[in-house]
């Protein structure tokens, strides 16, 4: 008694506590490197930095299998390339004279609730049966877009 295989949804809430720790830490990171390559390279090369870098996360997801380890590396990618996504757009606040603080926020708003895209994913996926390699692939060809 006490051990993970008494207690198997111990283990997977301790590794999904853990998967969102590093994924945490990687977005926090993740600012701090985009602002850097911002201020040095401008925000078109850092965006499609981290454009590349949340590509490379979602590819990892799409192959990533339940019990698989590219869980970590897949979302620790997303988390650290999706801040400096959300970096980049902020100038774009500098079109709308008058109004920057609204556009700010609006940015800010659509990425905090980009969020629920995965909610909206394991829906399809649970309710409608779509696989989630197909749903992963799909949000690549978005990132790619991007």
């Amino acid at each position: 008694k006490g051990t993970d295989e008494a207690y198997p949804c111990l283990k997977m809430r301790s590794k999904l506590a853990l998967v969102f720790s590093i994924a945490g830490s990687a977005n926090a990171i993740g600012g701090m490197v985009a602002g850097v390559i911002m201020d040095r390279l401008g925000p078109r090369v850092a965006r499609m930095f981290s454009s590349l870098i949340v590509l490379g996360g979602s590819l990892m997801l799409a192959y990533a299998g339940p019990e698989s380890f590219m869980w970590f590396p897949g979302l620790a990618c997303m988390g650290f390339g999706g801040n400096g996504i959300q970096i980049t757009s902020f100038h774009i606040s500098n079109l709308f004279p008058g109004n920057e603080k609204l556009v700010v926020s609006l940015i800010a708003g659509a990425f905090a609730a980009s969020a629920s895209l995965f909610t909206l994913m394991r829906l399809l996926h649970d309710t409608v049966g779509w696989d989630m390699r197909t749903l992963f692939m799909a949000y690549c060809g978005v990132c790619a877009a991007v």
